[in-house]
């Protein structure tokens, strides 16, 4: 009986090229999905809309006071101050959410010695422009009195905590724009050894996103550097919006870790690599400018655009520059987004932005002429990144493009 080799199963031409982009459409997919499915519903500043006892109401011995907003409000980032009617600040701290009350409303317990007179309630909430909702009312037992102390709330955040914070979302800023570079290098050149640089940048960013949400809870309300580890925060820190989009970061990025093992195995070509991995990076740019302060209501869509545009362009831009054979036609193109993204911002983002895109354009017109050093490459992509961190950072100032 003579044997018959069999031949190997050879996929069609069209099912080798269709498999590698089904991955890529796919890791991009779940990256979107993940980062819209966990980003926040923009909403505009807490207003108080009722308290228990009202405003100049005349009460006999409230056990509590209780303050309703128009929407939710995180007790534990919240602040409550009461002064008596002796001047004494007799309430300072946390309130609590009353069982049978909803989550828009929170609560202070009164003092089991409760004096005849005026008493003064000071309250503060979280905002998402990073600042504090304030407000105050009196109400008075038996009787009113006059000229007392009102009560004293922080409203200004510890200088070290914010000091402390603003590093954390500088290196969260700094290791994604390294992040997205090394993957847009690897996605355009081949991953190679870039594993390894991959992963020290992905936890750079990881880290940095998870102190930032651990910094931000002390933040809002008000503690110290110490204040701010308080395990009680984190479930308020968490359904806070900025909150919110920092979790939406983290599992952004656990699934574009996961996705680049697909990367290295898709056989489609470096430009559909490139633009997946463009595509991916802006759902996790998106989560970066949804985080940082904004107006109530949330980032308005030319500003979300700009910013994720300024990330990815930076990001090409250190990719690109820091490439095997870099191809500095691309620098160009990043210039000119670097620069369009300042005009949503303020004056101060507008003129650090341009003078990056005058070094980047700079930069590739020299590339292009001679090979680019690396001293050259150090001041390019060193000057992208400040700015992106500056503009990150640094409050806006007027405007010079209105979008809404």
């Amino acid at each position: 009986m003579t044997a018959v080799a069999e031949r190997p199963v050879v996929d069609p031409p069209r099912r080798r090229v269709l498999r590698p982009l089904l991955a890529l459409v796919l890791l991009v997919a779940a990256v979107w999905g993940v980062v819209l499915a966990a980003l926040p519903t923009p909403s505009a500043d807490p207003l108080l809309v009722s308290s228990t006892p009202e405003m100049h109401e005349l009460v006999q011995s409230p056990d509590e006071v209780r303050l309703t907003f128009d929407r939710p409000v995180p007790a534990a980032l919240a602040t409550i101050g009461i002064t008596s009617a002796t001047g004494d600040q007799v309430v300072s701290g946390r309130p609590y959410r009353p069982a049978d009350a909803g989550d828009d409303t929170i609560a202070v317990a009164m003092p089991e010695t409760r004096y005849e007179g005026t008493y003064w309630v000071s309250w503060s909430v979280p905002t998402a422009n990073w600042e504090t909702a304030q407000g105050r009312f009196e109400f008075s037992i038996y009787a009113p009195t006059a000229d007392i102390a009102l009560p004293e709330l922080r409203t200004d955040p510890h200088p070290v905590l914010a000091v402390a914070l603003g590093i954390a979302r500088g290196i969260g800023l700094v290791g994604f724009v390294l992040l997205l570079a090394t993957a847009f290098r690897a996605a355009a050149h081949g991953v190679g050894d870039l594993h390894r640089s991959f992963a020290r940048t992905w936890w750079t960013t990881a880290a940095a996103t998870a102190a930032t949400f651990l910094l931000f809870g002390g933040y809002a309300a008000r503690t110290g550097l110490w204040g701010a580890l308080d395990p009680a925060l984190v479930p308020a820190t968490a359904a806070s919006e900025v909150g919110t989009a920092l979790l939406a970061r983290l599992g952004g990025l656990v699934i574009a870790a996961i996705g680049l093992r697909f990367l290295a195995r898709a056989g489609s070509g470096s430009a559909p690599r490139a633009v997946a991995v463009l595509l991916a990076g802006a759902a996790l740019a998106v989560t970066f400018v949804v985080a940082s302060p904004h107006e109530p209501g949330g980032p308005a869509p030319l500003a979300l655009v700009a910013g994720a545009a300024m990330l990815l362009a930076a990001g090409v831009v250190v990719g690109t520059l820091f490439a095997t054979e870099p191809r500095t036609g691309l620098l160009l193109p990043a210039a000119l987004v670097l620069v369009a993204s300042g005009l949503t911002g303020g004056l101060t983002q507008a003129a650090v932005l341009a003078v990056a895109g005058v070094v980047v354009a700079l930069g590739g017109l020299l590339a292009a002429r001679a090979p680019a050093s690396m001293v050259l490459r150090l001041v390019v992509a060193t000057a992208t990144v400040a700015a992106v961190v500056a503009v990150g950072l640094l409050p806006a100032g007027p405007a010079l493009l209105v979008v809404g």
